[in-house]
């Protein structure tokens, strides 16, 4: 641990040593007037803020949940709000209320009745909660069902979800003083209605796409919104109508308007250096903001680019302008045994008799993890003394005494007995729960939520004023057997990013060359290969560029099949799906009809690495077909059968070849049983003749030895 930490603070020096800050004194952004190119930004923009990406259950009769959230400078204007997608219980009646505090400070209530059993509710932001920084925001549901004295009110119909539309709404955070690069990447996340731009050079090199894609991959698992990032080439570029970020280098650029920009800005080159750049485009008295990433050759932002997804680089960024020459060699330590709840997004957090269960939480488990052992989670916790041990206080009874806290993990629930903890030190608990191996789904996504019964008063006719407690820490953390990476088992779609995403794969992925695939396309593609918020070491080649030894060390994906791709028509017969022609794929082997098929893919192991890596084939039958669909890409993410192919017919409809592979496995699981069963009879008469012919041995010896007697 020692050692991780010298490491860590020696790689931060280096970092700071690397860099040659530009421009240091300036405090303003240069502002570079734009001619010929409307601007319809404006310098203080509208941010919106997604509050959870999947649906909230809160169940009555009491019962919250807390939100986060940053301003980068103090909020101004109008319309400043939290706004709740809602639906609750037709069964509410008056005083059922959802009741808004900000920073622990009670703002207002909003009545829930039958009347409004669906839509929306705008709770207003005033005051400190427009501040620079962090708030917290805590929605407190107060549901009543039945009129009457001691009414049970726990019931199943006493229920409210907050929707995944909901979200907070802030407004005109940008000040025109205080900007530099450390507001990256806060004021480049856009929404649907205000996205931010990429915009690359029309003839960007495979280097200067792949380190546009990366940074528009990690823009956007930011904003959870679709359509927040939008990549345009230079020629498309018609109108400004959000910030934007200028990747490529400099001779890339070839319009007039990105002449203009660049000449403009006055940017230095350096032969061996990224240069990142803040800036106004203003035009009237329309503006934005603009980023410049830029170098002198497109292989030395690629270099680079990871600055700008990195969260622990970029929190270091500063001042106007950096030229910054060398990236730390210094990967991020996760023990890769150890995930913390940390890891998962969650804090420290308490369950109590308002809030008694947590979010959902997830994470995807690094491929060398998937060991098939079985793994524990160390629990750090504390309780409330009202929690009355087993066996201790005899004769007193608090709110039914047992109180339980369950671990759902993958939906398999694990039982933790609050009354029987022993052992405290300095008042924190520590639980061992083991995790079964096949609670762990092979593609290694983990959804881990936290349950608590037994805190809520049940007997409605009972006054009490105990408050009881589970404080779950951070720092609680699984712990999973390792194995080698080399051994990942069968390839299949299962598995999906793995073995192609996440921060410890590489990755290489092979364009076409005589067919047209959109950078919108591609980036559907890197957003599917993304775990965790990270990105796998991707290259970006193409068909007619890419050679086999490239291939050896590497997972490979093929956009297009063998007509598109010379590598694969020369390991045809090696393929999982074979073609006849190169562009006739034979698909009907595996129980599809060819003529319904539009999209299809497969996984297999790679020819050119078979033991170690793998490749997977994105192709199409219909030439008008785009060969990546978000679609296609989202049921791969989703999918969690053990297949191999996946076919979307052109009804958009799916199917994979799950059931073949499941009979597949189940007959050699009875031909490995008949087998075994074949040697185990051989076995049994080899050693019964054995036996036979030892007992006759015996026998023989024994009579010899009377006959000399005699």
């Amino acid at each position: 641990m020692k050692n991780n930490r010298i490491i860590f603070i020696t790689s931060f020096i280096i970092f700071f040593l690397c860099i040659g800050q530009l421009n240091s004194a300036a405090q303003t952004l240069a502002e570079i007037p734009i001619q010929g190119m409307e601007i319809e930004g404006q310098n203080k923009v509208g941010t919106r803020h997604s509050i959870t990406n999947s649906p909230i259950e809160l169940i009555g009769p009491e019962q919250e949940v807390t939100f986060y959230y940053e301003n980068i400078s103090d909020a101004k204007g109008q319309n400043n709000q939290l706004v709740l997608d809602f639906t609750h219980s037709e069964m509410l009646i008056s005083p059922s209320s959802l009741t808004l505090s900000v920073d622990g400070q009670t703002i207002t209530s909003k009545p829930l009745n039958s009347q409004n059993e669906k839509g929306q509710i705008i709770f207003p932001l005033t005051g400190n909660a427009l501040k620079k920084g962090s708030h917290s925001v805590k929605v407190s549901y107060h549901g009543v069902i039945k009129e009457g004295v001691c009414v049970d009110q726990g019931t199943s119909g006493n229920w409210l979800n907050i929707g995944i539309n909901s979200y907070i709404q802030l407004n005109g955070q940008i000040n025109d003083i205080k900007q530099s690069l450390k507001d990256y990447p806060d004021i480049f996340q856009g929404t649907s209605k205000n996205p931010v731009f990429i915009v690359l050079p029309d003839k960007a090199s495979m280097e200067t796409l792949n380190s546009g894609l990366m940074v528009a991959t990690y823009l956007r698992e930011q904003s959870y919104t679709e359509g927040s990032v939008q990549m345009v080439r230079e020629s498309n570029v018609k109108s400004l109508r959000g910030n934007v970020i200028f990747i490529g280098a400099q001779a890339e650029f070839s319009t007039p308007f990105m002449k203009q920009v660049m000449e403009k800005a006055s940017l230095p080159t350096d032969n061996q250096s990224l240069l990142l750049s803040r800036h106004k485009l203003v035009n009237g008295k329309n503006k934005v903001e603009a980023l410049f990433v830029t170098a002198k050759t497109p292989g030395e932002i690629q270099k680079r680019v990871s600055i700008l997804t990195n969260q622990q680089w970029m929190k270091q960024l500063s001042g106007n302008q950096m030229s910054i020459q060398t990236i730390p060699n210094w990967k991020e330590t996760d023990n890769n045994r150890q995930v913390t709840l940390k890891q998962f997004g969650m804090g420290n957090f308490i369950l109590d008799s308002t809030q008694g269960k947590s979010q959902h939480y997830f994470y995807y488990l690094p491929k060398s993890l998937h060991s098939g052992q079985t793994s524990t989670l160390k629990l750090h916790l504390k309780r409330s003394e009202t929690i009355l041990p087993t066996n201790e206080k005899a004769g007193k009874t608090i709110n039914g005494g047992e109180v339980e806290l369950v671990v759902f993990i993958n939906d398999v629930p694990h039982s933790v007995d609050l009354r029987s903890l022993k052992n405290a030190e300095n008042g924190v608990y520590t639980v061992n729960i083991p995790i079964d191996a096949k609670t762990i789904k092979d593609n290694g996504m983990m959804d881990i939520q936290f349950v608590a019964n037994g805190l809520n008063q049940k007997n409605s006719c009972t006054n009490s004023d105990e408050n009881r407690w589970i404080y779950i820490s951070d720092d609680s953390f699984f712990n999973f057997p390792s194995k080698d990476q080399k051994d990942e088992g069968n390839k299949t779609f299962a598995a999906y990013p793995l073995p192609f995403g996440g921060k410890d794969s590489k990755t290489t992925i092979i364009l076409p060359q005589t067919v047209k695939v959109e950078d919108q396309q591609l980036l559907a593609l890197y957003l599917s290969l993304s775990m965790n918020g990270q990105l796998p070491q991707i290259t970006l080649t193409s068909a007619d560029k890419v050679e086999v030894n490239e291939l050896k060390n590497t997972n490979a994906i093929f956009i297009g099949g063998p007509a598109l791709q010379p590598l694969l028509n020369k390991v045809n017969d090696q393929l999982e799906i074979t073609y006849k022609e190169k562009s006739k794929p034979d698909l009907n082997k595996y129980g599809f009809i060819p003529e319904s098929v539009d999209l299809f893919s497969w996984i297999q192991p790679n020819p050119w690495s078979p033991k170690q890596n793998s490749i997977l084939v994105l192709d199409h039958q219909v030439s008008s077909t785009p060969l990546i669909s978000k679609t296609f890409l989202d049921y791969l993410v989703n999918n969690d059968e053990e297949s191999t192919i996946i076919v979307q017919s052109n009804n958009n409809q799916l199917f994979s070849n799950a059931s073949q592979i499941k009979i597949k496995d189940q007959k050699e699981a009875e031909e490995k049983g008949k087998k075994q069963g074949r040697d185990f009879s051989i076995l049994w008469i080899i050693e019964f003749v054995a036996l036979i012919l030892l007992i006759a041995l015996l026998i023989i010896i024994i009579r010899k030895r009377g006959k000399r007697k005699e």
